[in-house]
C-alpha cells in the first residue's frame, strides 16, 4: 500500500512539474542585485540594477530613465523570484533594464489550477503587492514608469495576463515565456493573448499587432535597432490607448 501510494504521489510531482518547467540559467550580470521588502503588505521582491546603471550612480547616458521589466516567476519551487532575477541579469546589463520579480503569493503548489478566479485572496494581494512594489522602485530608483514590460514564466502568466489587462496605464508592453493563459482571468477586457492559436486568432480579431521584437529570453527576434541605449521600440504603441500590444509568447 505504501508504495502505491508513494508511486501516486511520485507521479503526481512528475506532472506538477512538466506543467511548471524549468527556468533556463543564464550568465550572471555585473550590476546590483538586491533583495527588497515592500513595507505596506510585506511583499518581498528582487530588484537588478543594470551594470550600467550602478556605474554611472543611475545617471542614463541619453538621459533619460531606464526601461524597466517587471517579471512574474513560475509556480515555487520549481522557479522563484530570486531564480528569475538571476536569468535576467545578463540581458539587463545588454540592454541597460532595470528588473524586478516579485515574490508572488499565487504561484504555489496549492493555487487553483488552471486560474480562473481573479477575487481568490492571494491573486488579490499579488494584485496590490505588484502595484506598490512597482510604484516603491519608481520613487527610489531612476527606473522609467513610462517604458514597462511584463514578462513571465510557467503559472506567473497567469498574472501577467492579468494585470497588463487590468491596468493597461501601468505597462507598455507584454511578452510572455512558455506561460500559462487563463481567458476567466480578463473575460471583459480580454485583448492579451498567449501565442497559442486561441491567442493569435483572438488578437488578430482585435485589430492587435506587435510594435516590437526582443531578443531577451526565450522570446522570439531583436529590436530593429539593439544597443544599450534601446532595449525595445514602444513609439507606436502609446500609453494609454491600448490594452497590451507586443505580441505574447509561449
Amino acid at each position: 500500500m505504501r508504495v502505491a501510494i508513494t508511486g501516486v504521489w511520485l507521479l503526481l510531482t512528475a506532472l506538477l512539474a512538466c506543467q511548471c518547467g524549468c527556468a533556463v540559467p543564464q550568465q550572471p550580470g555585473k550590476g546590483m542585485a538586491r533583495h527588497r521588502t515592500e513595507p505596506e503588505t510585506r511583499t518581498g521582491y528582487w530588484l537588478y540594477l543594470p551594470e550600467d546603471y550602478v556605474k554611472r550612480s543611475g545617471r542614463h547616458p541619453s538621459r533619460q530613465r531606464w526601461p524597466t521589466v517587471v517579471t512574474f516567476h513560475g509556480m515555487n519551487p520549481y522557479d522563484t523570484a530570486a531564480a528569475q532575477i538571476r536569468e535576467w541579469q545578463e540581458e539587463a546589463d545588454r540592454y541597460g533594464l532595470i528588473v524586478i520579480a516579485p515574490e508572488l503569493r499565487t504561484c504555489t503548489s496549492l493555487m487553483q489550477y488552471p486560474l480562473r478566479d481573479p477575487n481568490l485572496w492571494y491573486v488579490k494581494q499579488d494584485e496590490r503587492a505588484t502595484l506598490l512594489v512597482m510604484g516603491e522602485v519608481f520613487r527610489q530608483t531612476n527606473a522609467d514608469p513610462n517604458l514597462v514590460l511584463a514578462t513571465s514564466f510557467s503559472s506567473g502568466g497567469y498574472l501577467a495576463h492579468f494585470l497588463v489587462n487590468r491596468y493597461p496605464e501601468r505597462f507598455s508592453c507584454l511578452a510572455v515565456r512558455g506561460s500559462n493563459f487563463s481567458s476567466d482571468l480578463v473575460p471583459s477586457i480580454g485583448t492579451c493573448r498567449s501565442a497559442s492559436s486561441l491567442a493569435r486568432t483572438t488578437s488578430s480579431r482585435a485589430g492587435m499587432k506587435a510594435s516590437w521584437r526582443w531578443s531577451g529570453i526565450g522570446a522570439t527576434a531583436s529590436p530593429s535597432r539593439p544597443s544599450k541605449s534601446a532595449a525595445w521600440d514602444m513609439s507606436a504603441t502609446p500609453r494609454s490607448r491600448q490594452r497590451c500590444s507586443p505580441e505574447s509568447q509561449v
